[in-house]
């Protein structure tokens, strides 16, 4: 099953060229502000990405896998260092089964945490969208909506601190 499941991850990857306009820019970078695109709460109910960000606040998406080593330490340095991000709200999607989301969620206390969204992206319409090459991937929007930066798994807590509270 997690074989089948990583096959079909990594063909939705693969789809990203279609995330590409004809001059080779990626989507994303063509866009100021976050598209609206609809993808599921923790109780499969719709949420719409244009729904997560606050008045006043950074918005900070990490797509992730729950199952990604990367990925469950990102989060661990994240979360010990939440002090440090006082005006940041997080959205966290993944496109892996949401039972898998759940466990991940629960495991670290994220559901707690009243500064993080979690998100189900079924379709990897949000994924496409953002011409994910690898996980966690991170997106920072300022507290204007606009995009300020993408980052890749090598992003440290620190550089993420500094872009988040600018």
């Amino acid at each position: 099953m997690k074989h089948s499941l990583l096959l079909i991850f990594a063909l939705l990857l693969g789809w990203n060229i279609q995330a590409q306009v004809p001059n080779g820019t990626i989507t994303y970078k063509n866009y100021l502000s976050l598209p609206a695109y609809s993808l599921f709460d923790l109780n499969n109910k719709p949420l719409l990405t244009t729904s997560v960000p606050q008045k006043g606040k950074s918005l900070v998406i990490v797509y992730f896998s729950p199952s990604c080593g990367h990925c469950q330490e990102f989060t661990s340095n994240l979360t010990a260092r939440l002090k440090d991000f006082k005006k940041v709200q997080f959205l966290y999607v993944s496109a892996y089964p949401l039972a898998d989301i759940q466990k991940f969620t629960t495991d670290r206390g994220l559901q707690k945490m009243t500064n993080f969204t979690i998100a189900h992206d079924p379709e990897f319409k949000l994924g496409t969208f953002f011409a994910m090459k690898e996980l966690p991937s991170v997106f920072v929007y300022g507290s204007n909506g606009k995009l300020k930066g993408n980052f890749d798994s090598k992003l440290t807590i620190d550089e993420l601190v500094l872009m988040a509270n600018e």
